[in-house]
């Protein structure tokens, strides 16, 4: 989780931001904004086996009240009232079970951006 920690600090992520992150797969980087940083989260994917992924990951790691995980095109995705936007260019961070692909882009938009 090196990578997403590092995105957080860039964009100063914290309790009073919303996070909606493009192409959520199985939701970790939603669950460990509002896990780890306090921030609420939205994950966006159009895997629906995923979203229920990810709301049962937030389920067990207490953070449900916090997120919310729709099946949903990113390209028809209102941004409008994040804070930071995440997605998720290439392969998964490394240390994603669904990694292999090699290393990872990953792009982060803050408000200070």
């Amino acid at each position: 989780m090196a990578i997403v920690n590092e995105m957080f600090a860039l964009a100063a992520v914290g309790p009073g931001d919303f996070l909606i992150d493009l192409g959520s797969g199985d939701g970790r980087i939603v669950i460990t904004a509002a896990k780890r940083f306090g921030a609420r989260g939205r994950g966006v994917d159009l895997n629906p086996k995923l979203v229920a992924l990810s709301q049962k990951y937030a389920l067990a790691e207490g953070v449900a009240d916090r997120t919310e995980f729709l099946v949903q095109d990113i390209f028809l995705t209102d941004i409008r009232a994040a804070d930071v936007v995440t997605i998720i260019f290439g392969s998964c961070p490394p240390e994603s079970p669904a990694a292999g692909a090699g290393a990872s882009t990953c792009g982060v938009k803050s408000r200070n951006s």
